[in-house]
């Protein structure tokens, strides 16, 4: 779980109606104060794959996520949650006036959800209640509120209302617990209460349901929080219980405050994020229930706008909500995998893939997680969109078919391959055919090729020069017509499925280059800009 917490929160550009839009002048300001040091207004998170609850904490009774923030988890399949905060006498002052009817206050608290879009509440009350027809009337709440929609319970009050926290699971907030669907610990735990956070969540068959605090700013938290937090996230899996991650802007705002530049928050972002995915598990992006699955790696901020290769508008734009793409996890190696907003098919900003091997030997490059069971006699069309300026490099994309990876060359319309699976799979067949067009025409680009970062300057002041790239639009068709037999008596089965695991993509030097390509891998790399990816399910027939 990540918890947001960042700056206030409230930006201008989250306060924005639910499918609105953030004017050009506004976009423009926001982006050219990001490049003022002193500046942190916008965290620019990128890591979805790594989370699977987003939590818009606020200091305010209660805080809905922003539609731009509910629009963007739900595109990544992560669940969106607000905050209910009761702190001090004004929160406990709020809280009783719920509580004077806790079946109303839990109802117009879910149509809250139900209107904006959002899955739940994060229900945090750090106030004593010394009543005990207060404290049974909150239980009554939390029990309500849950039957309506997702509730996580904060380690703040307890069950006979003191405001103690825990800092873990115990006889004193289980029953908030037991009414909840999480359990969120406060941060100041240590060891000895995560083993015992452990047995208890363990003896009621919920562990996965305890969430360990881990505040990034390290206040009080086990193991000092900043870059420290993906080792704490790793004890705390060791347990087989959950992490619930305080205030990552941190890598922003605690940048901005020593005189960083804002390349240097981003880098802390990367590096901060990378290491957290080392230990989280990749969630799948691409999945069956929610195809056609389509990305354009536009980042939802930036400069510029381009619609098939042509740039429609020099604008700088802030917008989540209907421009932040599903993306791929950062890679561990820099200049691996990266953003480009000079050379773009559609959006903002297409992905570039640079090969580092200067030997010109194959790399497999890692985009996304899938979770596709795939029927005979189902369809599966992808469409790449990809332009090579080097002519250095081919490209080859790939799906890990349980466990082994079954490549889609880009070979020419006029061919048609076979490629069969792994015979560990007992699989006939899978007919795989592809058709590629090219099409080339003058497009504009920004002057500086290394600029790929949108900066705070006046899109009029920014040189454009006109460049003829290539894009080559990629089609596949995979047609899965198994057979599979039984391995227990090899009776035949028509009805069996295929799991496709992961997307990647495999970069190496052509043959006809790959003599050549070290004098020039000196200079820059060879690189590849992948503008879209789809992919569709066609099991009608």
């Amino acid at each position: 779980m990540l918890t947001h917490d960042f700056c206030g929160n409230y930006a201008p550009h989250e306060l924005l109606p639910r499918g609105a839009r953030l004017s050009s002048s506004c976009a423009r300001a926001l982006v050219q104060e990001l490049s003022v040091p002193s500046s942190s207004r916008l965290w620019k998170f990128t890591s979805w794959d790594c989370i699977d609850y987003f939590c818009y904490f606020a200091h305010a009774v209660a805080a809905p996520p922003p539609a731009c923030w509910i629009a963007v988890a739900h595109r990544n399949h992560v669940s969106a949650l607000g905050s209910l905060v009761f702190e001090g006498e004004q929160g406990a002052h709020e809280l009783f006036e719920l509580l004077q009817e806790p079946a109303h206050a839990a109802t117009q608290l879910a149509s809250i959800t139900k209107y904006w879009g959002f899955d739940g509440w994060l229900v945090n009350v750090e106030c004593d209640i010394r009543s005990p027809a207060h404290r049974r009337a909150l239980l009554a709440l939390v029990r309500a509120l849950q039957a309506l929609c997702t509730v996580v319970w904060y380690d703040a009050v307890t069950l006979e209302g003191r405001l103690e926290w825990q800092n873990e699971l115990n006889e004193c907030n289980e029953a908030f617990f037991l009414a909840s669907d999480m359990f969120f610990s406060n941060y100041a735990w240590t060891c000895a209460s995560l083993v015992r956070t452990q047995q208890r969540a363990t003896h009621l068959r919920r562990s996965q349901d305890v969430f360990m605090g881990i505040d990034v700013f390290g206040r009080g938290t086990y193991g000092g929080g900043g870059f420290n937090t993906p080792e704490t996230l790793a004890l705390v899996h060791m347990h087989g219980l959950s992490c619930a991650i305080f205030a990552p802007g941190w890598t922003h705002e605690c940048a901005t405050d020593t005189g960083a530049t804002e390349d240097s928050s981003e880098a802390r972002e990367r590096v901060f994020w990378i290491e957290i995915g080392k230990r989280v598990p990749q969630r799948a992006s691409i999945l069956r229930a929610a195809l056609p699955f389509s990305t354009n790696f536009d980042l939802g901020w930036g400069r510029g706008t381009w619609a098939e290769g042509l740039l429609k508008s020099p604008d700088f734009y802030v917008d989540l909500e209907h421009r932040q793409s599903v993306l791929p996890r950062a890679s561990e190696q820099p200049g691996v995998i990266s953003y480009c907003s000079n050379i773009v098919w559609d959006g903002g900003y297409s992905l570039r893939i640079e090969s580092l091997n200067a030997s010109g030997s194959p790399e497999s490059i890692h985009l996304f997680k899938a979770a596709l069971r795939f029927r005979p006699g189902e369809v599966l069309h992808i469409r790449l969109v990809y332009e090579d300026s080097s002519a250095q490099l081919c490209l080859r994309l790939g799906f890990a078919c349980q466990g082994a990876l079954v490549p889609l060359h880009l070979v020419p319309a006029t061919q048609t391959s076979e490629i069969g699976f792994p015979s560990a799979l007992a699989t006939e067949r899978c007919l795989l055919a592809s058709k590629v067009e090219s099409r080339e025409g003058q497009v504009h680009r920004w002057e500086d090729d290394d600029l790929d970062e949108p900066t705070g300057r006046d899109s009029a002041a920014v040189a454009l020069a006109s460049t003829t790239v290539t894009w080559r639009t990629c089609e596949f068709a995979v047609h899965y017509s198994a057979v599979v037999r039984a391995p227990w008596d090899g009776s035949l089965n028509a009805d069996a499925t295929l799991s496709l695991d992961d997307v990647d993509v495999n970069v190496a030097a052509r043959t006809d280059v790959n003599d050549r390509l070290g004098d020039a891998f000196a200079a820059r790399p060879p690189r590849i800009h992948v503008g879209l990816l789809e992919v569709v399910l066609d099991s009608s027939r």
